[in-house]
């Protein structure tokens, strides 16, 4: 049971990330997704690889996309934003928003190593 709820809910941050509408948020989340978008991130999968990320105004991720990291939205969880990242069919990672503006997480499928999604200084 715990599992169906767990993929329920990452099914969830999934589909919101499709609906991921900046404008009809709450005046936090846009506060947040405004520290998005359009900026240049450096998104590291500790021990494995690294590359740029671009966020979009309309939920979807630009430079750097790839198989796995095509969407984006911002959900809470546990009375706190998170922001996600996930493909088409699946979530690829929650994050949470740490000193110095560094996003941190896991990947939540496949390798679920460490992710730390860090502003670029453009």
């Amino acid at each position: 049971e715990a599992e169906c709820r767990e993929y329920l809910r990452d099914l969830g941050d999934v589909l919101r990330c499709y609906t991921f509408d900046v404008a009809s948020q709450p005046e936090s989340v846009q506060r947040l997704a405004e520290t998005l978008i359009g900026k240049s991130f450096l998104y590291r999968r500790v021990g494995h690889d690294e590359r740029k990320l671009e966020f979009r105004a309309n939920g979807t991720i630009g430079v750097g996309s790839a198989r796995h990291e095509r969407l984006w939205g911002i959900v809470g969880e546990d009375g706190e934003w998170r922001l996600v990242i996930a493909s088409e069919k699946f979530l690829t990672c929650r994050l949470k928003l740490g000193a110095r503006g560094v996003w941190t997480g896991r990947w939540m499928r496949h390798e679920q190593m460490p992710v730390e999604l860090i502003p670029c200084a453009d």
